[in-house]
């Protein structure tokens, strides 16, 4: 069964058409999170291998987390100054919490099952919306993205992330609609991202995570 398909939270845009309708919408490893990492990863080598191969241990353990958070921003290419920053909370498979700040204001959004919320103050719509084509943010997409067959990955670790120590992927996706390099840190046991930086040619969005596994809960508002 395919990541997506067990995850209805993941839906892969690709990078190009997330960063540029996130920039639109508001102007817009690891670290498991009970485990530790006291391994330091080998030195980094500068040999390009297939990102599928050198990110399969990634991608096996994101889709076993039980929750994680990931604080963010995103930097329009076009306009480097209204930087949007974003906090995302997700606890699979169906509960999200979404915050968007840019220039134009804050939007939030909660997404349990079928129920969609927004604050405003907070209510909740009445039909079922998909979270992801109202709230383009779905930093989750830029992970799988670079596993595609095309993607090749050269280590350029080691490096320490918030005292976790990482290898360091950098990812280049040559395909239209993908295009550019994404970088990843990922845990030297554990295998989950702690950082990562996708840069397009419509922007950077750098990306910190957390909150693994730690039990933190997703309510209805109202």
């Amino acid at each position: 069964m395919s990541e997506s398909a067990r995850r209805p939270w993941c839906r892969r845009r690709g990078r190009r058409s997330a960063i540029a309708l996130l920039a639109g919408s508001l102007v817009l490893g690891g670290c498991g999170g009970s485990s530790a990492e006291p391994t330091s990863p080998p030195a980094a080598t500068a040999t390009a291998a297939p990102a599928s191969e050198v990110l399969a241990p990634t991608i096996a353990a994101w889709d076993g987390i039980s929750s994680v958070r990931m604080v963010g921003t995103l930097t329009p290419t076009a306009t480097p100054g209204q930087v949007v920053e974003f906090t995302i909370e997700l606890i699979p498979p169906d509960r999200q919490h979404v915050t968007i700040t840019g220039p134009d204001g804050t939007f939030e959004a909660i997404r349990i099952a079928g129920a969609f919320y927004v604050n405003g103050t907070w209510m909740q719509l009445p039909s079922q919306q998909d979270l992801g084509a109202v709230v383009p943010v779905q930093p989750e997409e830029t992970l799988a993205d670079t596993v595609v067959p095309e993607a090749t990955a050269v280590q350029e670790g080691p490096e320490t992330v918030n005292g976790v120590p990482c290898r360091v992927w950098k990812v280049t996706l040559p395909t239209e609609g993908t295009r550019g390099t994404t970088t990843i840190w990922g845990g030297a046991d554990a295998h989950l991202p702690r950082r990562m930086v996708a840069e397009t040619p419509e922007g950077t969005m750098t990306i910190e995570y957390s909150g693994y596994d730690v039990g933190f809960t997703i309510e209805p508002p109202v």
